[in-house]
């Protein structure tokens, strides 16, 4: 009873299931939490053989053995994992046991505790199996993948960043990008690595170098990943566009050329037509009308062709700007006054104080100021007020150009500056004569001239296109 006692003042204190056994395997105490977590009551286990109770569910052969090895060869079982069909329910059991003595009591006695970690192993052999799979996808993913640690060394790299280097994987574990990469690379994505570090925030990036093989050309992402904010490891991820780089130049090197071979042809067409209206025009009205639409057509033809010219001329950094000072409220007036020609469903409206004078481009700001103009005409289908509308600042001169046509969805507004971008509006505009390089000209001109250009738009409400120009 003074044993019962003890130990019972003992188990109650252990959250995991605990069993007192004498020498011949009698259950002679268990504690609260093996009756709760095997569900048997406490009558059913005490003075009971252990391999007889709740239906003989413990009489195996390697529980048999655990205990031997216990009782007879004196070990000591920490953590042994017992694989243990309960109930037809397969559990996963680790059973740390010892042989004991209390004073005052005969004999020897066996102490188990029994720790159910059915969940726990298969959240691990889980998170193994992910492990495994994540590691198979690294291996083989077209892109070098590093992970560093918190000093900028390589804690883990690809088999795609051994490719690259040509340095088996565990001489690149512990080095820096200046140890392993070619220079000219690291030159370019060093600063941005350096900035994820300094900032704790994702940076990404294009890059470009000439090297022994050729031209390279890569998109890189660093990506920290923080513990109590501070930087634990950085993911880099770096995808080789060479090979994409050398196709788009291609494709841009075939429009130039189709440009300049169709720009001559197309410009004696033009020279021809006007020889034709200038005769015709007295002689038959619509003869006239005809001729009229057909140098539109031959104006539009024109107008793509200039578009691939100066896109060509964008890409490869040969655009030049010859920088005049002039007025730009008579430039913006003069390309007001000609386009409304072109249109009688609008009316276009300018607000700004004139005189005002800026050093610029003066074609390519008329090109940008023709573009957005046609622009706001070409999406309000059904007519209405254009208002254009400019002023100065102390740094700018701010010019906006507003329509109430059918707007731009919020999820386009960002990409319609980008090359070749034509947002689909269906039978609500029509086919357009349009390559999608007006906005991004645009872009770009204001851009060197060291200015921002930017939307505002409501779907259905119209639009507003903004750009400035330091003065």
């Amino acid at each position: 009873m003074e044993m019962y006692n003890f130990s019972s003042a003992v188990l109650e204190t252990i959250w995991e299931p605990v069993l007192f056994l004498d020498a011949n395997y009698i259950v002679r105490n268990v504690n609260k939490a093996f009756v709760d977590i095997f569900k048997l009551e406490i009558s059913e286990t005490i003075n009971k053989l252990l391999f007889e109770i709740d239906k003989g569910h413990w009489n195996t052969k390697e529980i048999k053995k655990l205990l031997d090895n216990i009782k007879i060869r004196n070990k000591f079982v920490k953590n042994h994992i017992l694989y243990h069909k309960y109930h037809n329910e397969n559990k996963i059991l680790s059973i740390s046991g010892r042989k004991i003595k209390i004073h005052g009591q005969r004999g020897e006695f066996i102490i188990l505790a029994i720790e159910d970690i059915t969940k726990t192993k298969k959240n691990e052999e889980m998170l193994e199996e992910s492990k495994e799979q994540f590691e198979l996808a690294l291996e083989t993913y077209p892109a070098t993948f590093l992970i560093y640690d918190d000093k900028r060394r390589i804690h883990y790299a690809n088999a795609f960043a051994s490719k690259i280097t040509g340095l088996p994987i565990e001489k690149m574990i512990g080095k820096t990008d200046e140890d392993i990469f070619d220079k000219k690379i690291v030159k370019q994505y060093l600063p941005m690595l350096k900035k994820a570090y300094k900032t704790k925030k994702q940076q990404a990036g294009e890059i470009y170098t000439k090297l022994k093989f050729g031209e390279y050309s890569a998109i890189i992402n660093f990506i920290p990943v923080l513990s109590n904010d501070h930087i634990k490891y950085m993911f880099s991820v770096t995808h080789d566009i060479s090979e994409i780089k050398k196709l788009e130049h291609k494709k841009d090197e075939f429009l130039k050329v189709a440009s300049h071979e169709l720009r001559t042809p197309v410009t004696s067409i033009k020279m021809y037509a006007q020889i034709l209206e200038r005769k015709l025009t007295d002689l038959n009205t619509n003869n006239s009308y005809i001729l009229n639409q057909m140098m539109r057509q031959i104006d539009n033809v024109v107008n793509l062709i200039n578009d691939l010219l100066d896109m060509s001329r964008i890409e490869s950094g040969k655009i030049s700007l010859v920088k005049d000072r002039f007025d730009l409220s008579l430039l913006i007036s003069k390309t007001a006054r000609d386009l409304q020609q072109s249109s009688e469903n609008h009316k276009i409206t300018i607000n700004g104080k004139a005189g005002i004078i800026i050093k610029a481009d003066k074609v390519k700001i008329e090109q940008v100021v023709n573009n957005l103009l046609t622009n706001a005409i070409k999406y309000s289908p059904k007519g209405g007020k254009i208002i254009v509308s400019f002023k100065k600042t102390k740094k700018n001169i701010i010019v906006g150009i507003e329509d109430n046509g059918i707007g731009i969805p919020p999820a386009k507004q960002e990409l319609i500056f980008d090359k070749y971008y034509k947002i689909d509006y269906g039978k609500v505009i029509g086919n357009t004569s349009s390559f999608g390089l007006g906005l991004f000209i645009s872009k770009e001109i204001i851009k060197k001239h060291g200015g921002k250009i930017w939307a505002e738009s409501k779907k259905g409400k119209g639009s507003t296109f903004y750009f400035t120009l330091p003065l």
